[in-house]
């Protein structure tokens, strides 16, 4: 929990700064936070997201061939593909969001 209040701090505070043309912390690069954040989400977690996801899918389809009509086994492979689903949604739904926030925030500074 830290560390979400931690790096929703840094997110707050950075924001005002780029809005207000002060010095960007992450250095004379022209990098803003939002470039950080698309860079973090579009070439580490996706990736890594979409890899973890198969991954996630292919045990889930295992668990379901070696159920063999076993009730409690069939339980655990649809918990398996319930719970892959919801991280998929997750992984898309906040590389979505940051693009939205990131578009509505260039037309608001009119950058």
């Amino acid at each position: 929990m830290k560390k979400i209040t931690l790096a929703i701090f840094f997110m707050v505070i950075s924001w005002p700064l780029s809005v207000a043309g002060l010095s960007s912390p992450f250095g004379d690069n022209g990098m803003d936070f939002f470039d950080l954040l698309n860079v973090i989400l579009d070439e580490i977690l996706v990736p890594l997201g979409t890899v973890v996801v198969v991954m996630a899918i292919i045990y889930s389809g295992f668990l379901y061939v070696t159920a063999q009509g076993n009730d409690e086994q069939l339980k655990k492979a649809h918990q398996a593909i319930a719970w892959t689903a919801v991280g998929t949604v997750i992984l898309l739904g906040a590389t979505v969001l940051s693009h939205i926030i990131e578009n509505t925030m260039e037309l608001i500074t009119d950058e």
